[in-house]
């Protein structure tokens, strides 16, 4: 029975919305009056025992499960002549196959691996059970994102324990045109490496923007084109372990998510092993269009295999569209999580991508083809919870396809003002004789204060960086002729620690924060030879040291997710492991790539660039962390510059110092902020031209 806006169900959950529905039941967003709080609330009004029996077997299961990127099961209930009712944790934000929707080309593979990583590991657990629980439904609609960017595996309408010595059931049966492999058709056994083809199939999904061909065509002849055929920017390792991964004999697959997983990150504790096919060559194959997965992709098919696979596929859905054609319904249209998408390349592009594997594509030259920021773009409306269960529809950013793309920004904390204004700012500026720090509140220019107390003999007093918390602040000073990196405890006045890394550097300089604040990496110079070094943020002791192998490498940024270092020798952005390796090259072109600093989300790198314009002249880019879709970001005169860009706590801002009104010298300027979503640019600052012009950094 459908449920209406604003009725109570079984004297607890108040329905807010209609999320989806389909023949046999329906998903609602609800109000848990009880708990005061947002729930998904699945309904299932079929009445056949199958449908049932099923919908129970899937509550008492999910009931057991604890984990973090699964929801928990809160109710399960029945009212009879109504129907079953399993209440769900609500997930906010938007699933992976609304984003690929929304946008023409393919999502970026940095990000895409850091929410794959999150599904294997609740996968793994699943697995993990006694009997082991397989999802059997994994597709891109079935992973949410959330606004703080984590992965949640939902929809577990055909999930079931393992019998080894049972096929299928009639009532968990069910099959998704190109990500289900074949033992999921006819009466075959489905197990771990199930899941295995279908996360394959997704994360193919994900980085072509093209479904997979149908695996029962596949067994009949029609051939799976190659990732990187697709989309060039793919990794050619990360191709090999999805084509591992969709082999349609399971014993050649990947025999656990786990194995899967390693591979995939790269870990080195496991190999591949048996023949995987390499890239094919451009003339191959046309991809299978999202409308219709079905569609002929390869030379004709026998007219006897198209009517077998429809028969297998009305036998499917006749018997389980419960549990994937109508219990877990298309969703209606919902607000977006603003995903991250790559337009496709040209052909040019792709036949030279794929001529020199393993290196960047000239799309990773920000001077090939540069994209300006659309100003012309509306707010998407987000819809939150009140207390009282009232829909609201706060404004955030909405990101235009050709342009940068981020997750949603959280809420202001100070409601009707821009998030620009938001939190704090430390930068460098000339005064008092000598360049020192000096911290404000981006809603107060007048909130000014320098950075007190100043380590004693201090002539020279730069690159502040922001602890992840705010209330510290990293820089270092020049003292006695040696840089000297030093930590204050905000607010100001704080109390100064001294790193003491005069005892075993030569020269230090730009500290930045580990994600979760114990440890700070900077640059240094030992005995002539770059390298980075990471401390503990608490007493300086030595933890680590990398020598990225690139003379003049400087100023590192450490990634969101802690696994990768952004950095510069001033004329190109590069990459490398946290724990050392080789470096790869981001960009190419232009006499300067410089600053790089990463977005929250760690789905962007922004720097500065002066690419297409005369030495010197930079203007502020972003690209992902592969080197794909670079674009620029600011539009300063001809005669004027934008560098050191820095990004607001909400990915929504980037903040870099220009002289396009003010300069003091040759490398001075005022701060401006400019928007991600519309390009709108606002001046922050009115020195007269006494800002420096290396790395502002804006605190929550």
């Amino acid at each position: 029975m459908r449920l209406s806006t604003g009725q109570i169900l079984n004297n607890r959950y108040r329905i807010v919305k209609l999320l989806g529905q389909g023949g046999f039941g329906a998903v609602y967003r609800a109000w848990d009056t009880n708990l005061n709080g947002p729930v998904a609330v699945k309904e299932n009004f079929d009445p056949s025992p199958a449908s049932q029996n099923q919908f129970a077997r899937e509550a008492s299961m999910l009931f057991l499960l604890r984990h973090n990127n699964l929801p928990r099961v809160i109710d399960h209930f029945n009212i009879p002549t109504q129907g079953q009712y399993l209440v769900m944790d609500f997930v906010e934000g938007e699933d992976l196959d609304a984003m690929l929707d929304q946008t023409g080309g393919w999502l970026a593979e940095a990000s895409v691996l850091l929410w794959i990583e999150q599904v294997c590991d609740a996968l793994a657990y699943m697995h993990a059970q006694n009997p082991p629980i397989i999802h059997r439904d994994i597709k891109p609609a079935n992973i949410k994102i959330t606004p703080q960017g984590k992965a949640i595996l939902v929809d577990f309408g055909i999930a079931k324990a393992y019998d080894p010595k049972a096929a299928t059931t009639q009532g968990a049966r069910a099959v998704t045109p190109g990500f289900s492999p074949n033992e999921q058709y006819g009466q075959g056994r489905t197990d771990a490496r199930t899941d295995v083809y279908a996360l394959g199939a997704t994360l193919y999904n994900l980085l072509t923007g093209q479904t997979p061909v149908e695996s029962v065509q596949r067994t009949t002849g029609v051939s799976l084109s190659a990732p990187r055929t697709l989309n060039p920017l793919i990794s050619p390792s990360v191709e090999k372990a999805i084509l591992k991964a969709m082999e349609i004999a399971p014993a050649q697959r990947f025999q656990s998510i786990g194995e899967f997983k390693a591979i995939l990150l790269r870990q080195p504790s496991v190999q591949i092993t048996g023949a995987i096919p390499s890239s094919t060559p451009v003339s191959a194959a046309p991809p299978v269009a999202r409308s219709a997965p079905l569609q002929k992709t390869g030379g004709r098919l026998p007219i006897w295999a198209f009517v077998a696979i429809g028969l297998i596929l009305v036998v499917c859905i006749g018997a389980t569209g419960a549990y994937t054609f109508g219990f877990f319904p298309k969703k209606t249209t919902e607000p977006a999580v603003n995903p991250t998408r790559t337009p496709r390349p040209t052909q040019s592009e792709v036949t030279r991508a794929i001529a020199t594997p393993g290196q960047a594509s000239t799309q990773s030259n920000p001077g090939a083809q540069p994209t300006q920021i659309s100003p012309e773009r509306a707010p998407t409306l987000v819809v939150t919870e009140s207390a009282s269960g009232v829909a609201t529809k706060p404004p955030t950013a909405n990101i235009p396809p050709s342009g940068p793309v981020k997750d949603q920004s959280p809420t202001p904390k100070n409601p009707g003002i821009s998030s620009w204004q938001q939190g704090k700012l430390a930068y460098v500026s000339y005064e008092n004789g000598h360049n020192q720090i000096f911290v404000r509140e981006l809603s107060d220019e007048s909130s000014k204060s320098s950075l007190l107390p100043e380590p004693n003999g201090a002539t020279r007093t730069e690159s502040p960086w922001w602890s992840p918390g705010g209330d510290k602040l990293a820089f270092f000073s020049q003292v006695n002729n040696q840089n000297q990196a030093f930590v204050i405890n905000y607010p100001l006045p704080g109390t100064l620690q001294d790193l003491k890394t005069r005892s075993w550097t030569d020269y230090t300089h730009t500290p930045t924060w580990s994600p979760n604040g114990d440890r700070i990496l900077l640059a240094a110079t030992q005995q002539n030879k770059n390298r980075f070094i990471i401390l503990n943020a608490s007493n300086g002791k030595v933890l680590s040291s990398i020598s990225p192998g690139i003379e003049q490498a400087r100023l590192p940024a450490w990634s969101p997710n802690g696994k990768l270092i952004a950095f510069t020798d001033g004329k190109a952005i590069y990459t490398i492991p946290i724990d050392g390796g080789i470096p790869v090259t981001l960009t190419t072109a232009g006499h300067e790539n410089y600053s790089p600093a990463w977005s929250p989300d760690g789905v962007w790198i922004t720097y500065q660039s002066d690419a297409g314009r005369a030495a010197g002249h930079d203007e502020i880019w972003m690209l992902n962390p592969n080197g794909g879709n670079p674009r620029k970001v600011t539009s300063t005169p001809d005669n004027a510059w934008a560098r050191a860009p820095t990004w607001s706590p909400d990915g929504n801002w980037i903040i870099f110092v220009s002289n396009q009104d003010k300069s003091i010298g040759a490398d001075y300027g005022e701060l401006y902020a400019v928007s991600v979503d519309t390009g709108k640019t606002i001046q922050l600052t009115h020195t007269g031209g006494n800002v420096y012009d290396w790395r502002p950094s804006w605190g929550k």
